[in-house]
């Protein structure tokens, strides 16, 4: 009796250490580029997320993303950004996802992102709202776009810094 209770007792330790192996195994990780379908160009800053969930991520600078702890099972990819149509993705079985995101001009006019990076509907705001077009950046002649922004909105305060760094001198 004894010889078969440490006999099931070896084998219920070995399946406790082979199910959580067999458990993570359950998720994957999905990749790709989110690009403009006007250009091709790479739309950095784009939210990747899953659907029903809070598993999200977002794009690089290149509009690479990686978006870790996605079930085998598949699912939905939403992609949006500013100025851009919203798209959702079937993932299936691809571990890869590419897409095009259509611009949407009537979105972009719409949004006003404040000074503490908040978006919001410019009808949804509380108070007054000012905005710097790039042409009244092009019509003031000034060195730099820094330069061009002084003055232009009230409350803004620019400021120019130069940083100048030696390598290699022991610093």
């Amino acid at each position: 009796m004894l010889k078969y209770s440490t006999k099931l007792l070896f084998l219920s330790l070995l399946m406790a250490l082979a199910v959580p192996p067999a458990v993570f195994a359950q998720l994957r990780v999905i990749t790709g580029k989110v690009t403009s379908s006007d250009d091709g160009t790479a739309l950095s800053g784009a939210s990747v997320t899953l659907k029903g969930t809070t598993n999200s991520t977002a794009t690089d600078a290149n509009g690479n993303f990686r978006l870790s702890d996605v079930p085998q099972s598949g699912g939905i990819l939403v992609f949006s950004s500013i100025g851009f149509q919203t798209q959702e993705v079937p993932i299936g079985g691809q571990n890869t996802v590419n897409v095009s995101l259509s611009t949407d001009a009537t979105e972009l006019s719409e949004v006003v992102v404040t000074s503490l990076g908040i978006e919001r509907s410019r009808k949804s705001l509380g108070f007054a709202v000012q905005s710097v077009g790039a042409k009244e950046l092009t019509e003031v002649k000034q060195p730099n776009i820094v330069s061009a922004l002084q003055g232009q909105v009230a409350g803004v305060q620019t400021r120019t810094q130069v940083v100048a760094r030696a390598w290699g001198q022991g610093l």
